[in-house]
């Protein structure tokens, strides 16, 4: 499964120091969901088999 970034979704590979702006950001519009372990290009990192995970 590949996830893309949208307006609802954000993908981060690891945690950084801005999360704190993601997370207010989907606050103050409509929410959204935010993946961390993700890269920009959707691939899932971190996990052997990420297609035996559900999200």
């Amino acid at each position: 499964m590949i996830i893309k970034e949208s307006e609802k979704v954000g993908l981060k590979e690891t945690v950084v120091s801005d999360l704190k702006k993601e997370i207010i950001a989907f606050a103050n519009c409509q929410g959204g969901n935010l993946y961390i372990g993700v890269k920009d290009d959707g691939t899932i990192i971190g996990l052997d088999n990420p297609d035996s995970v559900s999200l």
